[in-house]
């Protein structure tokens, strides 16, 4: 129907809109006090510039997406962000009325708006969405309440833990809240340097990276598996060398060596920094004994380096003639990392060079028991389908041109 020229429907979509708004702005206006406060005032000027950030981040990926709002539109039966909207409203209220904490208010405000917004928006858009409000209740000054209840109990627990363990020793230690006295002066020690506040800031950088990048913000995440037998077909000892990379979103998690395939006879492994964690690896190899060294060399580059891949043996009878060969022990290797799922796909490691390792059409080679299906000049496939749990494995020996080996 319209009247004159306008569109009776629309304005009473429209108005009936307007209501909703004016009712939900009022349910929380006791949060509009806070918010002015946290972005305005000098001391929450991090907080400040997060929010900039945010938006514009925002503002740009709107340019290339558009809104896909429709606020002419009656709401629809969108029933997550409907129970999204009504059960952070109905805990703000609780919030409001026996706790009273700005912060956690204010949190639950925007997770409730985001919801109620979910009402205009299609399905798919307001779930490619939602990092975004993630993103603006992130910049909300958590880092004073995690330091204060989070960070600050862990320093005394340390230091605590620190004490007990000097006492058990024999040492006699001071209070945990003793001031630092260095020399001529004293030493500050703030609640910041907990770290908590930087975690708090990473968790909002991988919830923007993974925004703009187009995958969802969820739990597929999976630890990789990688297994490898090397054998060495010379008379002498030798180290095998990988370069490769991994995407930016890869965390190497483990590496072990180990005499068998018995997981729990495994050699455990040390996390260094890299200076000493190489002075380690040339020193245990000075001493020829059995050291693994995978470092990170540049964003997505990683180094791994394995020696000594014992050699074989000719075994003498006493005769003028050798009677008999043993063949070299076989090393195994397990190294693993977490990744981030690329699509419907986990990446797998992509070999930029290898150095002494080898494997040929009589390696073993497969990936979750299943042969591998590619040439045989490369290490892995890019990567691997995203179902169930991904464990894999390579072929590889010690050598170019004298090596055998089998990977499971």
């Amino acid at each position: 129907m319209k009247l004159e020229g306008w569109d009776v429907e629309r304005a009473t979509r429209i108005g009936g809109n307007g209501l909703i708004l004016g009712l939900w702005l009022w349910l929380y206006r006791p949060v509009f006090g806070y918010l002015g406060i946290v972005f305005s005032r000098d001391a929450f000027r991090t907080n400040q510039v997060m929010l900039v950030g945010v938006l514009v981040l925002i503002v740009w990926q709107l340019r290339r997406q558009g809104i896909g709002v429709t606020l002419d539109a009656a709401p629809g039966l969108f029933v997550p962000g409907l129970a999204l909207a009504l059960g952070s409203s109905a805990l703000y209220l609780v919030v409001e009325r026996f706790l009273d904490v700005n912060t956690l208010s204010a949190s639950l405000f925007g997770l409730a708006s985001y919801g109620l917004l979910g009402l205009w928006m299609g399905r798919g858009r307001w779930r490619e969405g939602l990092p975004a409000a993630l993103l603006l209740i992130g910049t909300l000054p958590f880092g004073e309440h995690m330091e204060t209840f989070i960070g600050y109990p862990m320093r005394l627990l340390s230091a605590r833990i620190v004490r007990d363990g000097l006492a058990a020793a024999g040492a006699s230690s001071v209070g945990v809240d003793t001031i630092l006295v260095l020399e001529d002066g004293v030493s500050h020690v703030d609640l910041p340097c907990s770290g908590v506040r930087s975690l708090w800031s990473g968790a909002l950088f991988f919830v923007a990276a993974t925004w703009v990048d187009g995958r969802r913000v969820n739990l597929r995440w999976l630890m990789m598996a990688l297994y490898e037998v090397y054998q060495n077909q010379t008379w002498e000892r030798q180290e095998v060398v990988y370069y490769f990379n991994l995407p930016e979103s890869a965390v190497i998690t483990g590496l072990w060596l180990g005499n068998s395939d018995d997981r729990d006879e495994r050699f455990a492994y040390r996390v260094a920094p890299r200076g000493a964690a190489q002075a380690v690896y040339r020193n245990e190899v000075r001493r020829r004994v059995d050291p693994a060294l995978v470092e990170q060399i540049g964003p997505r580059q990683y180094r791994l380096r394995i020696f000594p891949v014992g050699p074989r043996r000719r075994i003498w009878d006493g005769g003028p003639e050798e009677s008999a060969v043993e063949e070299g022990p076989p090393l195994h290797m397990w190294l693993t990392y977490r990744v981030m799922a690329d699509g419907d796909a986990w990446p797998l490691p992509q070999l930029a060079e290898k150095r002494g390792v080898y494997w040929d059409g009589s390696s073993i080679r497969e990936v979750n028991g299943e042969p591998m299906g590619i040439g045989e000049e490369a290490w892995l496939p890019r990567a691997v389908g995203a179902t169930g749990v991904i464990e894999r494995g390579a072929a590889a020996g010690a050598v170019p041109g004298a090596a055998d080996g089998r990977g499971v």
